[in-house]
């Protein structure tokens, strides 16, 4: 299954990525044969994002009401209870850009630590309430999941893969991704959303027998 390359569209600020990693790590524990650790790709929500982000509650009220923010942010919660995710979004102040965050995630493609560096940026955020826009944060982030600060501090001080995140995000716009997560099979686009560790098993090799739910 070496041949088989699974790459994911998402952002650090939604929610159905960070499920959507949880049910593609329980697709993998269904299948015979365990592919390579999926590709991250960029893919801003809110390119137009100020650096330092907004007041996300306020911004989600906003843009849905408040007692549809609140009855999302109750539905989320629950269904990442089932998945071991701890979301607590009284602890999540900030909305932020996320263009550098994902300038560290591809940092971590670079030193082949990517879905680590992923994984401590979703807990930062949908957990720990942590503004993932700040420098300072995500390079907390890139001591601890083996970056070292230090390389880390430098690649974010400069212009390091900034074009390449641009690149890589014009990329998958060009193929009319406008939902995340997105899975893609060898640049294909297989997956639109969180669906079941099944669904996304059987796209990477066909149907699978399981008695797993999602």
């Amino acid at each position: 299954m070496s041949s088989i390359q699974i790459s994911i569209a998402s952002d650090m600020v939604c929610p159905w990525c960070f499920i959507g990693k949880r049910r593609c790590e329980r697709a993998f524990a269904l299948l015979d044969e365990l592919p390579e650790p999926p590709r991250w790709l960029p893919f801003e929500l809110h390119p137009e994002m100020p650096s330092a982000g907004v007041d996300r509650r306020a911004y989600l009220e906003r843009k849905f009401g408040r007692g549809t923010a609140a009855r999302f942010a109750e539905e989320i919660k629950g269904i990442g209870e089932s998945e071991g995710i701890e979301f607590d979004f009284e602890k999540m102040r900030v909305l932020p850009n996320t263009f550098e965050a994902h300038r560290l995630a591809l940092l971590g493609e670079h030193e082949g630590i990517q879905n680590a560096v992923i994984e401590e940026i979703f807990r930062r955020y949908f957990e720990r309430g942590e503004d993932i826009g700040s420098r300072s944060v995500l390079l907390d982030i890139g001591g601890a999941v083996g970056l070292g600060a230090p390389a880390a501090e430098r690649w974010l001080k400069g212009e390091y893969g900034a074009a390449e995140v641009r690149s890589l995000e014009a990329w998958v716009r060009e193929r009319e991704i406008s939902m995340v997560p997105t899975f893609l099979i060898n640049d294909v686009v297989a997956i639109v959303g969180a669906e079941t560790p099944e669904e996304i098993a059987r796209a990477i090799s066909g149907p699978v027998t399981t008695g797993v739910s999602a």
